[in-house]
């Protein structure tokens, strides 16, 4: 891979973890309008590298027995991106997940600490916790 556009393959990839935790949190409309954005970002971006050089981006010529193969490598390649897409959402729900049980926990024990009496103690920790993932 070109060290140039090593940047551009970072970005992607924040990117997607960003996509992931925004579809995790129920935001899925803005998830369409940022993906979209930034692969416009992205493609600007790539076309001024390859302008800047003064050439065009590289293509391999294809010979007449290779017709179909876009599709049928289109066909291999979207159940995959789609696996990763939904891996990346899988993550980022369970990051939410993790948060919100240490948010509970954290709560619990707020709460337990300021009661009295072990039994209070107990009873504030367990409404505190239930509370908090309610």
């Amino acid at each position: 891979m070109n060290e140039d556009l090593l940047p551009l393959v970072t970005v992607g990839a924040l990117l997607a973890v960003a996509c992931g935790t925004i579809v995790a949190r129920g935001q899925g409309s803005v998830i369409l309008v940022a993906v979209l954005a930034a692969l416009a970002a992205c493609a600007q971006r790539a076309a001024t590298f390859w302008r800047r050089r003064g050439r065009r981006a590289p293509a391999a010529p294809m010979a007449a027995d290779e017709r179909g193969v876009a599709v049928l490598e289109l066909v291999l390649l979207v159940p995959a991106f789609l696996l990763l897409v939904y891996v990346v959402v899988g993550l980022g729900r369970l990051g939410l997940a993790r948060e919100d049980i240490d948010a509970a926990a954290r709560d619990a024990a707020r709460a337990g600490s300021m009661a009295r009496s072990a039994g209070d103690a107990e009873a504030a920790a367990g409404a505190a916790a239930s509370d908090a993932l309610a």
